[in-house]
Formats: C-alpha cells, structure tokens, sequence
C-alpha cells in the first residue's frame, strides 16, 4: 500500500542517521532477542551494521515482499505488521 511506502521511506531515513528513538518507537516488543525497548537499544548499533544498513537502503518500494505475516524487507530481515493502526517492526532476523 502507499501508505506503508510511505512509511519505508521515513524508516529508510531513520535507520541511514541512525535514529534510534525513532525506530525503537516502531518495534513491537517482545522482538525474540530484544524483549524491552533498553534490550534493544543498548544493542542497536550490533543489530543495525552495515550489513543490515545495506538490506533497509537497497531495498525498492516496488519489490516488497507481505503474506498473511506482513511484509519483509530484503530476505526477511526485517518484517513489519499493521498493529493498532501503526506500522512496527515485529521480527529482526539476523
């Protein structure tokens, strides 16, 4: 949906200056390594290296993957779902 393009362009943005606030405001916690918003902060720079970097900034708006879970940047790194009308990471896989 346009919505949600819209949405990976502003999470694009916040992983590239590594806004951390701002992307933990958009997980849904417990994440399976990360249980707490401190959990995952504290961790934040492991989890977002260059690598994971690399799958949010190369990924095209038109070449998102969703099923029934939601929908996955690169090869299901990350996944999002709509939860209570918001947009929110619901699984980091690295």
């Amino acid at each position: 949906p346009e919505e949600f393009k819209r949405f990976l362009i502003t999470f694009k943005e916040w992983v590239k200056t590594d806004n951390v606030d701002s992307i933990t405001a958009h997980i849904h916690f417990p994440l399976r390594n990360y249980k707490t918003p401190e959990a995952f902060r504290e961790k934040y720079d492991k989890i977002f290296d260059a690598s994971l970097k690399a799958v949010v900034d190369s990924q095209r708006l038109n070449r998102i993957s969703r099923n029934y879970q939601g929908a996955m940047l690169g090869n299901g790194e990350i996944w999002f779902s709509v939860i209570n009308g918001h947009y929110k990471i619901i699984a980091i896989n690295k």
